[in-house]
């Protein structure tokens, strides 16, 4: 996976979740927690992103995408995880 197209999925995934997820909190704890909220979830999101970035640095061999990082990181056990998280969505 390139640069661009992880952000361009992170982008899709902030858009997708933001749509429903930001006024219903903002309704529910007020504008000023909903941005403490916000501010901590961008910190997650980065820390994530410098985390995936460094492991994608240090492996020996080319990987594109997160299953083939979960992959060679916990070999058959992460294909039972993400169809295991595909299926409870």
């Amino acid at each position: 996976m390139k640069v661009w197209q992880a952000v361009l999925t992170f982008l899709s995934t902030i858009i997708g979740a933001g749509i429903v997820f930001i006024p219903y909190i903002v309704m529910q704890v007020g504008i000023p927690m909903a941005l403490i909220i916000c501010a901590i979830a961008v910190g997650f999101t980065q820390v994530s992103i410098v985390m995936y970035m460094r492991v994608m640095a240090s492996v020996e061999i080319q990987i594109e995408t997160i299953y083939d990082l979960g992959y060679y990181v916990v070999r058959n056990r992460f294909i039972v995880f993400l169809i295991a998280i595909i299926l409870m969505i």
